[in-house]
This record gives C-alpha cells, structure tokens and sequence, in this order.
C-alpha cells in the first residue's frame, strides 16, 4: 500500500520524535514567562538601530499647510519594541492559547536639529491570536504550530499621512534543528464595510503583498535572517530583509539589517526604499 511505502512515511510523518529545535526551545522560554507573575513576553525582535542610512527619504508626505518645509536628513535612527502576553490557555483545543501582541516602529529623525528632530514616523501593530500546537513533520521538517490571527497596522495618522489596514493572517511555523521557517499569507479586510467609509489605502496589498515568509538560522550565537515580501501578481512588488546578529554585549547583540522594497513604513507603502541599518538587537525571532 502507499501508505507504507518508505517515499510516502519520508514525506509525511505525523507523530514522530524530532529533536527539538529553535522554536521549540523558544516555546518553552516562552511558558516559563507566560505563568511567571508581572512578566511581558517578547514577540517580534526588539532592538535599537542608532544608524540607518537610506539614499532616498520620501519628503512628499510632509509637505502642505502648516507643516514644515525642512529637508529630511537620509540618516535617522529607529527602533522596534515587540511585546506579547497571553489572555487564555487550552482554547477549544488542549495545548492552544489566546494572545495579545503589540509591536511599535518608530522612524526617528534624531540627527535633524534644523527641523528639532521629529519622529518622521510610527507604525503601531496591536494582533490577537490563537496559537495550536502542532505535530506534523515533512522532509524532515517539523510544524510546531499554527495561529489563527487578527491584526491590525495604522501609522496613527490623519488625513492623507494615514495608513491603516486589517488582516486576517495564517502563520505556519515550521523548525528543523537550528533553522526556524514562518509562513504568514493573509487576507485584507477592506475598511469602511460596515459603516460605508472610503477606503484611504485601497491599494496597499499591491505593494505590502499577500504573504510573508522569514526564515532564521542560528549558530553559537550568530543569526541570520531573511524576510520576504510579495504580492503575487504580474506586477510583481514586495520586499526583502537581511538581518545579520552576533555577540556583542552581554545583554545584547550586534545587528546588521539590509532592507530593499516597498512597506519598510507605512507612510512609505508604495514608495521603492533601500537603507542599511547597524545597531544592537535585544532579542530575535526565536
């Protein structure tokens, strides 16, 4: 029968003992802080980047009535704090969990005294999701879990500075070893449905894309990452991330961050921009 055919066990293998690996041994950090009292999970890397060098910064948003003329300066620094904390356990299913997410990015123009150093930009990113373990394994790759998520990204702006959209996500999170895999695809839910508002970013999904994919590897201590961008379409637009983390200080690592595409901001959604990044990170993906 094909069921018991070595090709078919090797390419779906359900149940069976792997070792584990990065998300894995993440996970169980993870339950160590979800039951300790008066503790905030990290979620998405937090870190700080004091130098971030772009050869074009998009001045158009910041032009009109009332709003400084001042040149943006090309260099600026950022950082992201990414926390999560978890609302139940054992959810409709044994071993599943609700969680609240929230991540902020700010893009701030530190280093720009003509213009009193404004935080040019914030992306705001608050997600509540369901997390089901998982024991399926393919080509020697195991699926830990996968979440069922609601979330939403607004720049907190007005007017035509606003960006904003709601997703409905499905995260794959798959390990083998020390490499970790995360496949989101989404869906956008267009704004404006049930009360008849326009829809003020109708075209963002052409260039944030439908699907997100990050792989991360990690090697006594080193860690090198990838995220990918795409929206799948003809005219294809989307974006990469390279990330590059080592040792550094005690408490925190060296980074490295290389970004190409559209979406590194909000403000920016349709607007091409590279920029190279060096900074400390405080904790990664996994």
């Amino acid at each position: 029968m094909i069921g018991k055919t070595p090709i078919f066990r090797e390419l779906l293998a359900i149940n069976q003992p792997t070792e584990p690996g990065a998300i894995t041994q993440r996970g169980e950090l993870e339950n160590i802080s979800k039951n300790s009292s008066f503790v905030i999970t990290p979620h998405k890397p937090n870190y700080l980047l004091p130098a971030a060098f772009t050869s074009d910064t998009n001045l158009s948003p910041f032009e009109g009535p009332g709003v400084d003329a001042g040149e943006l300066d090309h260099a600026e620094m950022q950082f992201q704090l990414s926390l999560k904390f978890p609302l139940a356990d054992d959810f409709l299913i044994d071993d599943s969990s609700i969680w609240m997410g929230y991540t902020i990015r700010a893009f701030w123009q530190a280093y720009n005294s003509d213009i009193s150093r404004p935080f040019r930009e914030t992306n705001h990113e608050p997600e509540i999701f369901w997390n089901i373990p998982s024991t399926i394994s393919m080509l020697g790759i195991r699926n830990v879990s996968n979440e069922l998520v609601f979330n939403h990204q607004s720049n907190g702006q007005s007017g035509t500075r606003s960006r904003s959209w709601n997703r409905i996500k499905l995260a794959s999170y798959w390990e083998k070893g020390n490499l970790g895999v995360i496949f989101k695809p989404w869906y956008r839910i267009p704004e404006g449905l049930a009360l008849g508002d326009p829809d003020e970013n109708p075209d963002i999904e052409d260039y944030m894309g439908n699907l997100e994919l990050l792989t991360n590897y990690q090697i006594r201590g080193h860690s090198f990452s990838m995220l990918l961008r795409n929206n799948l379409s003809k005219e294809n637009k989307g974006a990469a991330e390279l990330s590059y983390s080592f040792p550094w200080l005690s408490k925190v690592d060296g980074t490295i961050k290389y970004f190409n595409g559209y979406g590194e901001s909000l403000v920016d959604y349709n607007r091409h921009t590279e920029r190279l990044s060096f900074g400390i990170q405080i904790t990664d993906w996994f």
